[in-house]
């Protein structure tokens, strides 16, 4: 997580010879050497973790995702605008970066990144690829040509639904379009790790939201995975926005998932009542304007909420962030083999450059606080759950046994007195496996969460000003600031979770 990349062979060779010129001098930001001088560098912070120092696919953050990060020594690209076999362009690099691959851990950059950091980290991944060495521009007559798609139409999608059957598409994607067609459990991509079939039912894409996005798919395939081109096999540009429709059509309302949260910042608003901002029931909430965040799975799956709805307010030297999101079974406890809890965190950069997003890195300290449903149930019942409480019919057995506290023993704060009945806790990292916390008395952070009619509601409340190291400060103008979803019955904990891109709180103190 931060540092200089190390790499290997002839990458390695080639990035030194570009780099020469740079490490003589100051080289112009405008220049081929000064773009990738800073393409290097963003790759490190933002990209390196998960697609490896060397562009391997075996970053530190690597084994948390699936579908696996790109291995660019491959030379495989999903999305692209030219034929199968060849190299994406320029533009079909920096649209991926952009706006990121919809329903996957690869995140939308354009939150963070300017458009020149865009520009420099797109030359710096293809001197990270081979094949891009030396390899020609690509001709226009290469390049896919979409035409202006037609208005949808009922006559359409019937058309699309005999193509879909046609083609066969039923056989990985279901004859629904659920992801769960008799083939789906085999296809593997070009490494041999398994790949999903997508569930249109989401109306979530990975090239995207527009109609021209699928249409591209439909054409081009993607490269590396079980995903074939059908460019060969459509007789007309209708029959091809057929099936573009009827793919749409399956999904809810008929179109697309949004593949972005709202724009621009989080806006603290002014209250009057401490108490009300303490209550996540509180129907002083419900006048403030929610401000969507989007989620990305990290490890693939079908079902999950596409957002977060937060809510900020202040008061006098109170700060306080209500959290929402749909969740229909309610994980509170974690009394079962297999089962987990729900949580929310929320993770706020102590400094003013953002951090790789992953609990930040050396030179990014982060604050996290995290709420669990398990701890809040513990504080509500007075005691934690039970496996009597999920068995009430099981026969138990006592056995007396030496006194030893595991988790006490290895310094786990839940283990400490208070801990466990604590159903909020303040957090330090500077990347990934350095998390640590202060002692339970020394946690400012307050708060409390409800579950009702599948929707959660927990609201965090602190200080504006810190009282202690490795805290951040409400008095700033604007805060960085992202969110983390675990969905217990999904199987989520640890790494395994929904987590939204950087964005900006705005304390609105000044």
């Amino acid at each position: 997580m931060g540092g200089q990349v190390t790499l290997r062979g002839t990458n390695a060779i080639l990035v030194a010879s570009l780099l020469a010129s740079a490490c003589r001098g100051a080289p112009s930001a405008d220049s081929k050497e000064g773009r990738l001088a800073r393409g290097q560098e963003v790759y490190v912070r933002y990209c390196a973790s998960c697609h490896g120092e060397s562009g391997d696919g075996q970053g530190k953050a690597a084994y948390l995702l699936f579908p696996r990060p790109r291995n660019f020594l491959k030379s495989e690209f999903k999305l692209r605008s030219t034929p199968a076999g060849m190299l994406p362009t320029d533009d079909d690099l920096f649209k991926t970066i952009t706006q990121g691959i919809p329903g996957t851990g690869m995140f939308a950059f354009s939150e963070v990144l300017s458009d020149e950091d865009r520009r420099a980290v797109l030359d710096y991944v293809k001197v990270l690829t081979p094949r891009f060495k030396g390899a020609p521009p690509i001709a226009d007559e290469h390049l896919l040509k979409i035409p202006a798609p037609p208005e949808p139409t009922t006559r359409l999608i019937a058309q699309g639904k005999k193509t879909y059957e046609q083609f066969g598409c039923g056989k990985c994607h279901g004859p629904e379009g659920r992801g769960d067609g008799p083939s789906a459990p085999t296809l593997v991509d070009s490494s041999g790790d398994s790949f999903p079939a997508a569930d249109f039912t989401r109306g979530i894409y990975k090239s995207g939201g527009r109609p021209e996005d699928l249409y591209r798919t439909f054409l081009t395939g993607m490269a590396g995975t079980p995903m074939p081109s059908f460019q060969g096999a459509f007789t007309s540009d209708e029959q091809a926005w057929a099936l573009v429709y009827y793919n749409f059509s399956l999904a809810p309302g008929g179109k697309p998932a949004p593949i972005a949260g709202d724009p621009g910042p989080i806006r603290a608003a002014p209250a009057r009542d401490a108490a009300a901002l303490n209550d996540p029931a509180s129907p002083v909430w419900s006048e403030m304007k929610p401000h969507r965040v989007y989620l990305r799975p990290l490890w693939y799956r079908n079902e999950y909420p596409l957002w977060v709805l937060v809510r900020a307010a202040r008061l006098d030297n109170q700060i306080a962030i209500l959290v929402e999101w749909t969740d229909p079974t309610g994980d509170f406890a974690a009394d079962r083999e297999q089962h987990f809890a729900d949580a929310v965190a929320l993770q706020i950069a102590l400094g003013d450059e953002l951090p790789f997003i992953a609990m930040g890195d050396q030179t990014g300290l982060c604050e996290i606080w995290q709420w669990r449903a398990d701890r809040q149930l513990t504080l509500d019942r007075g005691r934690p759950a039970l496996r009597s409480d999920a068995y009430p019919n099981t026969a138990t057995v006592e056995y007396r046994l030496p006194a030893f506290d595991a988790a006490k023993e290895a310094g786990n704060i839940l283990a400490a007195p208070g801990g466990a009945e604590r159903p909020i806790h303040s957090l330090s990292a500077a990347g990934i496996g350095t998390l640590t916390a202060p002692p339970v008395t020394s946690q400012r952070v307050q708060g409390r969460g409800v579950w009702k009619d599948g929707t959660y509601r927990v609201v965090f409340s602190v200080p504006v000003e810190p009282t202690r190291p490795r805290e951040a400060d409400f008095r700033k103008a604007t805060i960085p600031i992202a969110f983390a979803v675990w969905d217990g019955h999904a199987g989520d904990r640890n790494g395994t979770k929904l987590v939204s891109q950087w964005l900006r709180l705005v304390p609105g103190l000044n």
